[in-house]
């Protein structure tokens, strides 16, 4: 795995608040990395997906 973009997100809103949740403005911030992050780097046409090294899980079911 090449783990070269990453962002640090926050994936709760928190507790109730009264004007909304104690960690909203961190959450819509970590909303948009996750967004940059997918539509810059694995919409990139030299990223790809490698192939499966191992057999599919149906070909190891012996049904008999």
């Amino acid at each position: 795995m090449d783990f070269r973009n990453h962002p640090c997100v926050t994936t709760t809103r928190g507790k109730r608040v009264w004007d909304g949740f104690a960690f909203d403005l961190e959450y819509k911030e970590s909303q948009e990395a996750i967004r940059h992050l997918i539509s810059g780097d694995y919409r990139a046409p030299s990223r790809q997906l490698a192939s499966p090294t191992s057999p599919p899980m149906s070909s190891l079911a012996h049904w008999g």
